[in-house]
């Protein structure tokens, strides 16, 4: 990754964290996963969205969702396909492209 930049703020339990990079060339990794969040989502059946902006694409998505679930430190990114209602995970050998650039936010609740 190049041009990397991220922060977060912890208030009580509530989390906000942002982040920024532009990929370089990934190869064939697989599914699209944002790790190393600074705490785990709080929650037994729940799950936290948030905000995504993909640039430079490969392939045409449509809204795209970050996605945290309970007591994980990484979110997955979803095409929301709002064609179909059938969210599947963004894949950077399919999806991605070298230079995509990605811009996100999230607030959740830690344990």
């Amino acid at each position: 990754y190049s041009d990397q930049a991220g922060l977060y703020v912890k208030v009580g339990r509530l989390v906000f964290l942002a982040f920024h990079f532009n990929s370089d060339d990934l190869g064939s990794v697989g599914n699209c996963r944002f790790g190393g969040f600074p705490f785990a989502a709080h929650g037994t059946a729940m799950f936290y969205q948030g905000s995504l902006g993909l640039f430079s694409m490969k392939a045409a998505v449509s809204n795209c969702l970050m996605q945290l679930n309970y007591d994980d430190t990484f979110a997955t990114v979803n095409d929301g396909h709002a064609q179909t209602g059938n969210p599947t995970e963004i894949n950077t050998t399919t999806d991605w492209d070298t230079g995509t650039f990605v811009r996100a936010t999230m607030t959740y609740m830690s344990p």
